[in-house]
């Protein structure tokens, strides 16, 4: 950073290579844009005067390349290239590379940084991809290496390798369905604003109703007696529908199913509202940030391959890491209750076992097919059958997985209790 650069006079201008010629982007492309920043600590040959030629981006066949550095380090034999520094938000004209190809292609590949002289040898850097995640800039230090040989080592007049600084950004549109997703949450949210808006303004003015129209408030004078009604005869109805309850229990379940629906549409369209979604966001995004930066998440969310299984989706959320042992039960406890709760709606609840069997089984498999092949399949079918949801499937991998290695240190402790010091 404490750099002193001294800069050439009459650059030429940038210079662009493609043995082939790319194909017309299209909005399906994904494109690569590098920005060479500077090259540090090149080779300091006695022979050669040189300065860097430029710096090449291959990638897929194609390259583009820079024009020559902007500035030299006044002492050492180092050089410029980016006009800006590493937060300017505009990239020179000949120091930025830009390559573009479909992102599923694009993604997998290594990007190969040539520095090129003129009477001396190309020092390369490379750089995996893959590494990048989509329409995230990132800056980096590529360590280079002569074209002749990777295992020669460079003399470069000071005791720090030749290095490379790049700023660089894959772009890549989001997949299909997710971006009709994105579009219709986007519009279906700023419908639940405009509505959330104007009912708070119907809401504000029906409570400025008493202070405009006094004679208002004498309507709650009926509602005093009402109350007080409701207070003393409930436990009488209490008792009545205690012993009626075997022939209201059809009546008590819709009324709980209708209930039920309508708690759950109003928490749907409370989160909906902005306050709800900024509540609701400091939970959730945490866990989608970090989905997202998996290779997974990348998959799922671009086309940088093919689609991930429904498995990986969830090996990318639940606690895989089998040194992570407390998590792992924690999350087989919440898998058996809530495959479990079906007991609360006798008969009715079964109905919810067909859903959940398929999605107990695939969190099973993700977390104990290593452990146990045949656990997903037994989950699966406790779960589908009637009155075996009693049987905690998720927490049986996790005992057949661990109970080893608690036997083992239980052992320890009871050996140790027992020792008796020789005297």
């Amino acid at each position: 950073a404490s750099m002193k650069f001294i800069r050439i006079k009459n650059p030429s201008k940038r210079m662009q290579g493609q043995p082939q010629e790319p194909p017309e982007p299209t909005s399906l492309d994904g494109r690569l844009n590098a920005t060479i920043l500077s090259c540090y600590d090149l080779p300091d040959d006695t022979h050669s005067t040189s300065q860097p030629k430029s710096v090449r981006m291959d990638c897929l066949g194609t390259f583009v390349e820079t024009g020559p550095p902007l500035a030299k380090h006044k002492d050492g034999n180092s050089y410029k290239f980016h006009a800006g520094g590493k937060n300017s938000g505009d990239d020179d004209g000949s120091s930025a590379l830009s390559l573009s190809a479909p992102l599923s292609m694009l993604y997998p590949v290594v990007a190969t940084f040539r520095v090129t002289f003129d009477d001396s040898d190309d020092l390369i850097g490379q750089f995996q991809l893959d590494q990048l995640l989509v329409n995230e800039t990132r800056w980096i230090i590529l360590n280079l290496r002569p074209t002749s040989s990777s295992d020669e080592v460079i003399a470069t007049g000071s005791s720090s390798s030749p290095t490379l600084r790049v700023k660089i950004r894959m772009e890549g549109p989001y997949r299909i369905e997710i971006a009709a997703l994105l579009k219709t949450s986007e519009a279906y949210f700023s419908n639940i604003d405009k509505l959330s808006g104007s009912s708070q303004h119907i809401v504000q003015s029906m409570a400025s109703l008493p202070a405009k129209f006094p004679s208002a408030k004498y309507l709650l004078v009926p509602a005093i007696p009402m109350a007080a009604f409701v207070v003393v005869a409930s436990p009488v109805l209490l008792g009545l529908l205690a012993l009626g309850l075997p022939f209201l229990f059809p009546l008590i379940v819709v009324l709980l199913g209708a209930v039920g629906g309508a708690v759950a549409l109003g928490a749907g369209l409370y989160f909906s509202t902005k306050n709800g979604r900024n509540k609701i966001g400091m939970v959730v995004a945490p866990l989608i940030t970090t989905v997202i930066r998996t290779s997974t998440g990348q998959r799922l969310m671009y086309e940088t391959g093919d689609r991930p299984s429904p498995k990986s989706l969830f090996e990318a959320v639940l606690p895989t890491n089998d040194n992570d042992m407390a998590s792992r039960l924690l999350v087989c406890l919440t898998i058996d209750m809530i495959g479990s709760s079906s007991y609360l709606l006798p008969i009715v609840g079964e109905a919810f076992d067909l859903t959940w069997a398929p999605i107990q089984a695939l969190a099973v498999s993700a977390m104990f097919d290593h452990v146990m092949p045949s656990l997903k399949y037994i989950a699966f079918v406790e779960e589908i059958l009637p009155f075996t949801d009693i049987i905690p499937s998720a927490t049986m991998g996790w005992i057949r997985q661990y109970s080893p290695l608690l036997l083992d240190k239980a052992q320890e402790i009871v050996h140790d209790l027992t020792l008796v010091p020789q005297k």
